[in-house]
């Protein structure tokens, strides 16, 4: 089984779907933090895209998870937020994250925000 290059981590089925298509590439959605860690199985992800809200474990204790597993820590995390408060800020980069984005509401602003997302972490950063 091969890991996707984008695996998005949101509850939220319509959200999730939204999100989806607003991608360029596809992408593998995991709707909860069990299912994304299942979904990397020691296969790293290029990027990992995960909302701050999720069940029983939300997007910064995912973060922490993922900053912790050795084989995992390399992969860029990207928080989406609703409302990025300073105190978010503050503590997701501390635990490790690699950007933290807004959700913009319209469509548009999704695509072009996610695209933007993708285009660097997909195409202009370098990794191995």
């Amino acid at each position: 089984m091969t890991t996707p290059g984008v695996i998005l981590v949101e509850s939220d089925p319509g959200e999730a779907e939204l999100l989806a298509r607003a991608l360029e590439s596809s992408a593998a959605v995991a709707r909860d933090a069990d299912e994304a860690l299942r979904l990397l199985d020691g296969r790293p992800a290029r990027v990992l895209l995960v909302s701050e809200r999720l069940p029983r474990v939300d997007g910064l204790e995912l973060l922490q998870r993922i900053r912790a597993d050795a084989r995992l820590r390399h992969i860029p995390v990207v928080l989406l937020s609703s409302e990025p408060t300073p105190t978010l800020l503050r503590r997701a980069y501390t635990l490790g994250a690699n950007s933290v984005v807004r959700k913009p509401v319209r469509f548009e602003e999704v695509r072009a925000a996610l695209r933007e997302v993708e285009a660097y972490w997909m195409r202009r950063n370098e990794t191995r």
